[in-house]
C-alpha cells in the first residue's frame, strides 16, 4: 500500500512540475525549479558512502533541499554540471543573460511579469541551501562552463575542476 501511495505522490510532483513549465514559462525556455525530489540522504548506501558524486538532479530527482541534505552529511560531494542550472535561477542555459553573475531576477526570457519571482525564489534557495558547504566540489566539462561558475554569484568561491 505504501509503495502505491508513494508512486502516486511522485507522479503528482512530476506532473505539477511539468504543468508549471508548460503553462507558465515559454515553450522554448528550459527551466527546472528544483523544488521537488527524493530524500536520498536517508538511504543506507548514501549514508555509508565515502564520497557522493551527483550527475543530474532535474525532473524531480533531487530538490535543492535534498542536495543540501546530502551535503550536510559532511562527505566530499562532487557535482558534475552538465549545464548552467546550478548557477542560475533555474534555467539550463542563460544565453545572452548574465544575471547569474550577480542575482537572477527580471529574467529576460520570462519578460517582465510576476513569474520572475519564481526565478528569484529559486536563486535564493540555492544561495541559502547550497553555497555554504565547503565539502562541495564542482566539476565542469568545459573551460567555458568553468569560467561561468567562477563568475557566478553562487559558487565562485568553491573548488572547480
Amino acid at each position: 500500500m505504501a509503495k502505491a501511495k508513494n508512486k502516486y505522490y511522485v507522479d503528482l510532483r512530476i506532473k505539477i512540475t511539468e504543468w508549471i513549465k508548460r503553462f507558465i514559462f515559454k515553450p522554448n525556455y528550459t527551466i527546472s525549479l528544483g523544488w521537488i525530489g527524493y530524500n536520498l540522504h536517508k538511504l543506507k548506501p548514501i549514508q555509508e558512502a565515502d564520497i557522493i558524486y551527483i550527475h543530474w538532479t532535474g525532473f524531480g530527482y533531487l530538490s535543492i533541499k535534498d542536495i543540501a541534505n546530502i551535503l550536510n552529511l559532511g562527505k566530499p560531494t562532487f557535482i558534475f554540471m552538465h549545464d548552467m542550472w546550478f548557477i542560475t535561477g533555474g534555467c539550463h542555459h542563460s544565453f545572452e543573460c548574465n544575471l547569474y553573475k550577480k542575482y537572477c531576477s527580471k529574467c529576460p526570457r520570462l519578460g517582465n511579469n510576476i513569474f520572475n519571482s519564481i526565478v528569484s525564489f529559486t536563486f535564493n534557495l540555492k544561495k541559502k541551501y547550497l553555497t555554504r558547504y565547503q565539502n562541495l566540489q564542482i566539476i565542469t566539462p568545459s573551460i567555458w562552463l568553468s569560467n561561468c561558475v567562477k563568475e557566478s554569484a553562487l559558487f565562485n568561491s568553491h573548488n572547480i575542476s
